[in-house]
């Protein structure tokens, strides 16, 4: 199935008498089935069509699979020092002084 892909988003592009109305798919692409070869090429001659890549098995699970474990940075349970608690101190004249 020839998918072309629109990297601007959702969209509906007429090229000759048909209309291809490029929507989202499992993987998050904006794709419609091109199956005209001079359509394709007309797509592909513009910078913001591009032949969709195929996407393996294996890839499309890593897409969908949750992430479970996350570091300490990420998930805020970073111990803060006392002296990270500190306030900045701010140099040159504050407001209202």
């Amino acid at each position: 199935m020839p998918l072309v892909q629109c990297k601007l988003g959702p969209a509906q592009t007429v090229v000759g008498d048909h209309t291809y109305d490029f929507r989202a798919d499992e993987h998050g692409r904006y794709v419609a089935e091109v199956h005209n070869i001079t359509h394709q090429t007309v797509l592909l001659s513009v910078e913001h069509y591009i032949i969709a890549p195929e996407i393996s098995p294996r890839a499309a699970e890593a897409h969908s699979a949750p992430v479970v474990d996350l570091p300490a940075v990420l998930n805020s349970q970073t111990p803060v020092s006392e002296e990270q608690k500190k306030p900045i101190p701010r140099r040159g004249k504050g407001r209202g002084n």
